[in-house]
């Protein structure tokens, strides 16, 4: 068998193993990737185990960290993220929460108390997440929710507002766990 086929049945056995999976672009949800060609492509984004979460968005950070300037893409988000009143009204209701969260330490407690932070920020969240995703048809749901609150976390760090990164920074590890503690215990996601 010449290179030309097995080249030929390699791009097949690949092509066949993306049929039914879904490709994300990036550059859609996140804009300082808006010119950077990166998919995630799976079956179901959303139920990406918290690890696999972890990996994808330490890459994507990795890519859009190694720009050491800020790209014409970052600076229009980041005016956009500052004249977003629903962005400030989620770091002004997290400013509320997070007391109640974070001085109590305790296993089941901490889960229902962060569910129960996610419950009260979630409207204001979601309509966040459509009022920046306008245009677009984008699902909501724990992947793109993640993605969104990672893009604001990343913009307020390369812009050096240091607490809003501390709050975005604490909303995505309170996603990340509801989503760790979703995937364990096998029930149905709040997202």
């Amino acid at each position: 068998m010449n290179w030309y086929h097995r080249w030929a049945r390699l791009f097949l056995k690949v092509c066949n193993g993306w049929r039914g999976t879904i490709a994300v672009k990036m550059g859609e949800l996140i804009p300082s990737l808006k010119h950077q060609n990166i998919y995630v492509r799976h079956r179901k984004p959303e139920n990406l185990s918290p690890p696999q979460l972890n990996t994808i968005f330490h890459i994507m950070d990795q890519i859009a960290g190694s720009k050491g300037e800020v790209t014409k893409e970052e600076r229009k988000a980041f005016v956009q993220y500052q004249k977003s009143f629903l962005n400030k009204r989620i770091l002004q209701e997290w400013k509320k929460i997070r007391p109640g969260i974070y001085v109590r330490q305790g296993g089941a407690a901490q889960d229902e108390l962060m569910e129960a932070a996610f419950l009260k920020m979630k409207p204001i969240l979601y309509k966040s997440f459509y009022e920046s995703c306008q245009g677009q048809t984008v699902v909501i749901n724990a992947f793109t929710l993640r993605a969104f609150v990672w893009n604001h976390e990343y913009l307020t760090r390369k812009f050096g507002l240091v607490e809003d990164h501390q709050y975005w920074l604490e909303i995505l590890e309170m996603i990340d766990d509801i989503k760790k503690n979703a995937f364990q215990t096998k029930k149905k996601s709040l997202f």
